[in-house]
């Protein structure tokens, strides 16, 4: 018999064969994963806030009827190695899997145990009259033991249900006959059905409560008419709904103390934004038309007036670095001062830590820096200004960086944006925000984004410095967006109302390039989803015309219009698995806006469940700490995440020199040994380093005593070439032989090679 996670659970829940039990406990035993997975479903099922997936889930792992199918042993073979590695990657699937196996094999497997007054109950049913023989046929599934077992239809042996086992047939025991001559039974009284006591006090009255609450609003009725004027005929309430108010003179309206009517004017609330909720889908188009006047700005009373949360006014300011400073806000080292391109130690400089805090989680008190670059507008404004707000998605967010605190705050729905906010967006969440008048934008994970004062014209302008977007006009044709992408001045006009961008820019750091030394390459493509723009590549060029279908690439100086092919995964939602997207609904819940972000995802960072510590660790690093996502490179629970946590460290190298010496420190704080290999492992290599001996540097580092280095070398193989082998970082030396075996004789044949050449238009580097 072979050992998969059905065939575990059907051991665990004791319904095998003895021969087939005993077959499968030498294995489990054997194998350190078996034994592993054995205690996770364990201590699982006996965690009581573990939590469960919804009932109406959708998706292989959230599907109810997918999971029927699976524990019947009726999912098609193709699906089940899918639906098994969710299961594997989550203790809340695993968990839930498990739980219903147990009881489909208590109840499918052990006959309930019936009151003999319930029976009898049973049986009499129908009219008052019956007699116990009439009532005794009772319809083709007759009751026994609680089951309805068809009659006819008896199973010699049970079928196998991946491991279920429907239950022997019980024979009925027929009710005793009264002996002949004896009276019919007596009908059954009906009795008048009692309520229990906990039932009936919920339907208790509750007209104090509704008392209570009218007299409060009567109060305040009352205190707001007053407050409109004194109650008398001139009332304003009084002339609205025709009552009798100031006779009329010579045509003429009675007129006040100072001369001027006393007639009121109603004021109109101010708009929604009427724009369609854009959470289900990966863009903003479509939207509908609406006014740009500045009444469609937030309610005033709705919206969030702070700069943080302490309340700070905007007049208050907000707190910029330096255009030459670097993402921890410290001064960028020229080529001189930075490290050799061989990789030598260099003595850690603990200040230089981007974001890095104490044991007693404190605020970071690193101030990023703003993207540096031209100024995008000419207008010289000394309080900040407001520029757009907080669409109303609660559970996607952005985060605002507070100078007095010197940390980061969630952003409420509705909340107001100024000139100068500094906003991050965390890994799979989807903000979105409004940018007056005209344009509105959804982030898609990881972005760094300031927002600037809008043009003497009135145009809104941004500044990402990394990240991507769906941008849209709020249905205004000709509506223009001016943005600094890493200090290059760019601007897009949409042509069409309903016109769409998907919008990237990026650093981009060759394999085998130095971090701290060698130049990135900066990247933007923007793509053309639906209608027509004209996108300016920076301040001296002419408008280039982008049609839908088409891409606007910008590398470095270079610049060109392709066609878009295949669209990437990130712009149809398809670059999160099932699993992150729960992991950032139950992670939202803990982020609160009066509270500290840094301190609520290091507490989540060690959450007892695997994906929300993930989450919580590469949401950390886009806001500068990297100490907990180092960490999570030496755990063995974390397997399911590595490789996007490898990705979310080569990003932060990316972004700046400084993220690059805060990476490395921090390697070099939680692994001493071994920080100069972990950190040339994530540099990676180039194909010409390859040829040179890396191949077998890597190849090598596979057996290497210590789990992270294990890991990273695998994650820059499987990059390379694009296989597995079947290599697990996280076993046994002997587990994975075989594996290494198989990477030794591709390493023997030279075929360590690239299959496909990084650039700085590949996705995945």
């Amino acid at each position: 018999m072979r050992l998969t996670l059905r065939t575990l659970l059907a051991y665990l829940d004791d319904i095998l064969d003895p021969t087939d039990a005993s077959e499968l406990r030498r294995k489990i035993e054997d194998s350190d994963f078996a034994k592993g997975l054995v205690h996770r479903i364990q201590s699982a099922n006996s965690r009581s806030r573990l939590g469960a997936p919804p009932v109406e889930g959708k998706g292989m792992g959230l599907d109810p009827n997918t999971v029927a199918e699976y524990l019947d042993n009726v999912l098609p073979p193709e699906r089940v190695p899918d639906l098994e590695r969710i299961c594997l990657e989550s203790d809340i699937h695993l968990s839930e899997v498990a739980s219903c196996h147990q009881i489909l094999a208590i109840v499918l497997g052990e006959a309930a145990d019936v009151d003999p007054g319930l029976r009898e109950r049973i049986y009499r049913l129908g009219s008052p009259g019956t007699s116990r023989t009439a009532a005794s046929t009772i319809s083709p599934a007759e009751v026994n033991g609680g089951h309805a077992v068809r009659s006819g239809h008896p199973s010699p042996e049970g079928p196998v249900l991946g491991g279920m086992y429907d239950p022997p047939p019980v024979p009925v025991v027929p009710p005793p006959i009264e002996a002949q001559g004896e009276a019919p039974m007596p009908a059954v009284r009906r009795s008048r059905t009692e309520v229990p006591e906990y039932l009936r006090a919920g339907q208790r009255s509750n007209w104090k409560p509704m008392v209570v609450t009218l007299l409060l609003a009567f109060l305040l009725s009352a205190v707001a008419l007053r407050a409109i004027g004194p109650f008398d005929r001139d009332h304003p309430l009084l002339r609205l709904f025709g009552g009798s108010g100031a006779q009329v003179a010579d045509g003429k309206l009675p007129q006040n103390g100072i001369g001027e009517s006393t007639e009121t004017t109603d004021v109109a609330e101010p708009a929604e934004t009427g724009l369609p909720d854009s959470a289900d889908r990966p863009g903003v188009a479509d939207v509908e038309a609406r006014s740009t006047a500045p009444d469609d700005s937030p309610d005033e009373d709705t919206a969030q007036p702070g700069r943080g949360p302490d309340g700070r006014s905007p007049a208050d300011g907000a707190s910029a670095a330096s255009p030459g400073t670097g993402e921890s806000g410290a001064s960028i080292a020229t080529n001189d001062d930075r490290a050799d391109p061989e990789f030598p130690e260099t003595e850690p400089d603990p200040g230089r830590v981007a974001g890095e805090v104490d044991s007693e989680m404190e605020p970071t008190g690193a101030t990023p820096d703003l993207d540096s670059g031209e100024p995008l507008s000419d207008v010289a404004s000394a309080q900040p200004v407001e520029v757009g707000y907080v669409k109303i998605k609660e559970l996607q967010f952005p985060v605002r960086f507070d100078p007095k605190t010197q940390d980061w705050y969630r952003l409420p729905a509705r909340s107001k944006l100024f000139s100068g906010d500094h906003l991050r967006v965390l890994p799979t969440f989807y903000p979105e925000i409004v940018l007056t008048p005209g344009v509105q934008i959804v982030f898609a994970g990881p972005s760094s984004l300031v927002l600037t004062p809008p043009t003497p014209q009135g145009e809104p302008t941004l500044s990402m410095r990394y990240g991507r977007a769906f941008v849209a006009t709020a249905g205004v044709p000709g509506a223009r967006l001016h943005l600094n992408l890493g200090g290059r001045i760019c601007s897009v006009t949409f042509l069409d109302a309903a016109s769409e961008i998907a919008l990237e820019t990026r650093n981009f750091l060759p394999p085998g390039a130095h971090p701290e030394r060698d130049a990135t390459q900066r990247v933007t493509r923007v793509f053309t989803t639906i209608g027509r723009i004209e996108w300016q590549d920076d301040a001296t060029s002419s408008p280039v015309p982008v049609i839908e279908g088409q891409v606007r690439v910008l590398v470095d100086g270079n610049a060109e219009t392709l066609a878009a092919g295949d669209l990437p995964s990130w712009i149809l939602r398809e670059d999160l698995r099932e699993i992150d997207r729960s992991a950032s609904m139950v992670l939202a819940s803990y982020l609160v806006p009066d509270r500290s972000m840094t301190l609520s995802l290091r507490e989540r960072a060690q959450d007892r469940r695997t994906e929300i510590r993930a989450l919580a660790a590469m949401a950390l690093a886009h806001l500068d700490i990297y100490e907990p996502l180092v960490a999570e490179l030496d755990d063995v629970r974390q397997r399911p995440h590595w490789a996007g946590e490898f990705e979310a460290l080569r990003q932060a190298m990316a972004k700046s020199p400084e993220s690059a010496e805060a990476v490395r420190q921090n390697l070099e704080k939680r692994f001493p040994n071994i920080a100069e290999d972990a950190y040339r492992l994530l540099a990676g290599y180039s194909p010409q380093q390859l040829l040179e001996g890396a191949d077998d540097a890597l190849v090598k580092m596979l057996d290497h005593p210590s789990l992270c280095v294990r890991v990273l070398a695998f994650e820059n193989l499987r990059r390379i070439t694009g296989l597995t082998l079947l290599y697990r970082a996280d076993v046994s030396e002997e587990s994975r032989r075989s594996s290494v075996r198989g990477w030794q004789e591709r390493l023997n044949n030279r075929t360590i090679l690239y299959a496909t050449i990084p650039s700085a238009t590949s996705e995945g580097w």
